[in-house]
C-alpha cells in the first residue's frame, strides 16, 4: 500500500538532523547509495544522508536529480510518484553517489540550500511545484544589460498602463534586486521617464506618417470615468490599410469638460485632416451644415436610448415597480431561505448602473416563475394573472433589441453597412399589431421613433445607403425602397467620379479595364489625355490662328465667361465612364456573404476606382467601441496607483498603452 502521509509536513528537527553535517562552505552532505540489495530501479535515483550516530537516515530518501527529500517508511510509491511528477528518470545523469563504506565524492552545491537555524522545512516534491526558474536560470550565466532590463521594465509599465513612479514600488524593487543585486530603482525610473517621453514623440510621428497614406480615416470617441472619479474622453482613429486590415489608433485623452466638437477640431487641426471625415457620435455631437465632418450616430448608444425611452413609459413603469412586489413575495413563499430575497430585486438604482438589459434578464427570469406567480393570484393591488401577461408583452418588445445586441457582440468588425438592415429588422420587429395593447403599441412607437430618429437626417441616411451598397453581403439593398437603392447608386457615381477627378494621372494615354469576376469579356474604355505637353502640328497651329483671329479678345471672352458659360471639356470624359462601368460591374456581381474587407481585398485590382471609395465607407464602425463593453457596467479605467496623474499624464500613458505595441515594429 502505498505511504498516504503528507510529504510537506517536515518539521525544523527533521531538517537539523538532515542537514547536520552542512559546512560553512556552503557544500552539500555525502548521499549514500541504498544499502544491501535491492530489486527496485528507483535506487539509481535516490539516496541517504548519514545521521548523527553514524547510521543511514532512512526517514527522508534524497533524489539525486534535484535533493528533493521524499519520506521514505520501506515502500517506494513516494518515491516512483517524485520521479513521474518532475519527468526524472533516463532523462539526465544523477548526481554521484557515495558507498556505505564511507569514501564520498564531491555532491553539486544544492540550488535551494536551507539553513539550520532560518526555520524553514525542506524543500519536498509538493513544495517545489511551485517554485519558478531564477532569471539568471532564464537567460544562462550572461545577464542582460541594464538597458535591455530597463527596457523591458518600460514595456512592462506601459502594458500594464502604470507610470514611471510605479518603480519605486517596495514589492517591485524588492523583486528586481532578487534578480539583479545591482538594480538601481531611481535610474530606472528616470529611465522610464525618459523612455515614454521619447517613444510618446516618435509615436507620434509614426502615426502621422500613417494618417498620411490612409484613403479615409473614421474617429469615434469613449467617454470614461477613472478611479478618482475624474472624467475623460479618449478619441481613437480607425483606418483601412493596404491589406484591408481595419486598424484602430488612439490620438488622444483629454478631460471630459462636455466640449467634444471644440476637441475634434483640435484633432482635426493637429493631425492634419485635410479631406472629409467622419465622425461615430454618442449623441452629443450633431451634424453641421458649414463643417464637412459627417456625423453618424452610434448604433449601440442609439439602442440604448431607445429602450430606456420605451422602459420610462409610465405605463412600463408600473410593471416594473410591481416586480419589485412580486419578487418579494415570490421568495417568501416559495424559497427556505427569506435571507436572500434582495439579491433578486430588479431596483431602479441597479437599471441605471446596468442599463436596460439588466431589467431585461430580471423580466425574463421572471418569466421562468409564471407558474408560480400565477398561484399566488393577487399580491397587494396586484393581479398576478394581469402582471404576467403585460410581463410577457415587455419582454416580447424588448426581445429584438436584445437580439440585435447579440448580434453586435458577436460579429467581427461592426461596421456602419450594418446600421440600416439592423434598424429595418427592428422596425419590422418593432411593428404594431392588431392584438397588441394599448400599453404594447406606446412602447414600441416611443422605442422606434427614438431610434430612428438618431438616422433621420438625409445625410446620414445618405451615407448610410451608401455604406451597405460597398458591403457584399447588403448591396442588393432590399431592406430600402427602390427610390433609395437609386439615390444610393446616385451618390455613390458622384462620390467616386469626384474621387478618380481629384486622383487622376493626366500623363499620357491610359487603358481602364473592368474585368468580369467569373471570366466574362472584359469592358475596355481608351482615355486619350489632350493635355500632354508637346509641340503642336503645323497644321494644328494653322487652325488655331484662324480660330483666334476669328473671336473677340481673349480678356472679354474672360470678362463675360461667367454668363456665358465656359466650353465643355472632354477629356476625362472616357476615363469617368470607366468609373461608372466600374459601378454597373460591382452592382451585377452576386451578392456574398464574406467579409467586405476580405471581398474587397481580392478584387482591388479589378475595382481601382470604387475599391478605394469603399475604403471611405468601410472604415466606419457602428460602434464606438466594443459592443460588450458598451452593455455592461462602466468600469475605471486606471487604478488607484494612478488617480493622482494630472490629465496630460493621462493622455501619455493612454496613448502609449494603446498605440506602443502596435507601432513599435
Amino acid at each position: 500500500m502505498a505511504d498516504t502521509m503528507d510529504e510537506s509536513q517536515i518539521k525544523k528537527e527533521d531538517a537539523m538532523a538532515v542537514y547536520q553535517n552542512i559546512q560553512a562552505s556552503g557544500a552539500r552532505p555525502t548521499l549514500y547509495g541504498f544499502p544491501g540489495k535491492t530489486k527496485s530501479t528507483v535506487w539509481g535515483h535516490f539516496g541517504f544522508y548519514m545521521g548523527e550516530d553514524g547510521h543511514l537516515d532512512k526517514s527522508h530518501a534524497i533524489c539525486r536529480h534535484c535533493y528533493t527529500a521524499v519520506r521514505y517508511s520501506g515502500n517506494t510509491t513516494n518515491l516512483h510518484t517524485h520521479l513521474a511528477r518532475h519527468g526524472y528518470g533516463g532523462k539526465k545523469q544523477p548526481h554521484p553517489l557515495a558507498d556505505v563504506s564511507g569514501l564520498t565524492s564531491p555532491i553539486a552545491k544544492p540550488r535551494i540550500l536551507p539553513s539550520p537555524t532560518d526555520g524553514e522545512n525542506i524543500v519536498t516534491s509538493a513544495q517545489k511545484d511551485t517554485f519558478h526558474p531564477l532569471i539568471s536560470e532564464v537567460y544562462g550565466n550572461t545577464l542582460r544589460s541594464p538597458l535591455a532590463l530597463n527596457t523591458m521594465i518600460a514595456e512592462y509599465l506601459i502594458d500594464r498602463f502604470e507610470a514611471p513612479e510605479a518603480v519605486d514600488n517596495s514589492a517591485f524593487v524588492n523583486m528586481m534586486l532578487a534578480a539583479d543585486p545591482s538594480f538601481d530603482h531611481e535610474k530606472c525610473r528616470r529611465f522610464c521617464e525618459s523612455f515614454m517621453s521619447q517613444h510618446h514623440d516618435i509615436l507620434n510621428h509614426s502615426l502621422s506618417d500613417i494618417l498620411k497614406n490612409c484613403e479615409a480615416v473614421a474617429l469615434t470617441y469613449d467617454k470614461w470615468t477613472s478611479a478618482s472619479r475624474e472624467n475623460y474622453v479618449t478619441y481613437n482613429v480607425h483606418v483601412v490599410n493596404t491589406l484591408w486590415e481595419v486598424e484602430t489608433y488612439t490620438l488622444a485623452t483629454n478631460s471630459d469638460c462636455g466640449s467634444v466638437t471644440e476637441d475634434l477640431e483640435k484633432i482635426r487641426n493637429k493631425w492634419d485632416f485635410q479631406e472629409s471625415m467622419t465622425v461615430l457620435s454618442i449623441g452629443d455631437v450633431r451634424q453641421s451644415n458649414h463643417s464637412n465632418i459627417q456625423v453618424v450616430h452610434c448604433l449601440a448608444e442609439a439602442i440604448n436610448t431607445a429602450a430606456l425611452a420605451g422602459l420610462d413609459l409610465e405605463s412600463v413603469r408600473e410593471v416594473i415597480s410591481g416586480v419589485e412586489r412580486i419578487q418579494k413575495q415570490l421568495v417568501q413563499s416559495f424559497s427556505d431561505d427569506r435571507s436572500d430575497s434582495s439579491t433578486f430585486i430588479a431596483t431602479q438604482d441597479k437599471q441605471n448602473r446596468h442599463g436596460w438589459l439588466f431589467t431585461y434578464d430580471v423580466l425574463t427570469k421572471l418569466m421562468e416563475q409564471k407558474e408560480l406567480i400565477t398561484l399566488m393570484k393577487k399580491v397587494d393591488d396586484i393581479d398576478c394573472d394581469v402582471f404576467c401577461k403585460r410581463l410577457d408583452d415587455v419582454c416580447a418588445v424588448l426581445g429584438p433589441l436584445k437580439t440585435a445586441v447579440d448580434l453586435l457582440c458577436s460579429q467581427r468588425p461592426i461596421i456602419a453597412s450594418m446600421i440600416l438592415p439592423i434598424i429595418k429588422k427592428l422596425q419590422v420587429s418593432l411593428s404594431p399589431k392588431t392584438s397588441d395593447s394599448s400599453v404594447v403599441k406606446d412602447f414600441k412607437e416611443t422605442i422606434w421613433r427614438t431610434l430612428y430618429s438618431a438616422y433621420s437626417d438625409a445625410n446620414v441616411r445618405k451615407f448610410l445607403l451608401v455604406a451597405s451598397f460597398l458591403d457584399p453581403r447588403y448591396k442588393d439593398l432590399l431592406f430600402v425602397e427602390k427610390e433609395e437603392r437609386v439615390l444610393a447608386r446616385d451618390v455613390l457615381s458622384e462620390v467616386a467620379t469626384e474621387l478618380y477627378r481629384r486622383g487622376s494621372d493626366t500623363s499620357g494615354e491610359e487603358e481602364i479595364v473592368i474585368q468580369s469576376e467569373k471570366g466574362g469579356s472584359p469592358c475596355s474604355v481608351i482615355v486619350i489625355n489632350n493635355e500632354r505637353d508637346y509641340e503642336p502640328s503645323a497644321k494644328k497651329l494653322k487652325n488655331d490662328d484662324k480660330e483666334e483671329n476669328a473671336t473677340t479678345s481673349s480678356k472679354s471672352d474672360d470678362w463675360l465667361a461667367d454668363v456665358i458659360g465656359s466650353k465643355k471639356s472632354t477629356m476625362n470624359t472616357a476615363k469617368e465612364e470607366g468609373v461608372l462601368a466600374e459601378i454597373d460591374q460591382y452592382h451585377t456581381m452576386e451578392q456574398r456573404t464574406t467579409s467586405p474587407f476580405v471581398w474587397w481585398n481580392h478584387r482591388q485590382s479589378i475595382f481601382t476606382t470604387l475599391s478605394r471609395v469603399a475604403k471611405t465607407y468601410l472604415c466606419v464602425p457602428a460602434t464606438s467601441r466594443s459592443p460588450d463593453q458598451m452593455f455592461v457596467a462602466e468600469a475605471d479605467r486606471d487604478g488607484s496607483q494612478r488617480r493622482l496623474l494630472s490629465s496630460d499624464h493621462v493622455d501619455r500613458l493612454v496613448f502609449l498603452h494603446n498605440n506602443y505595441f502596435k507601432l513599435k515594429n
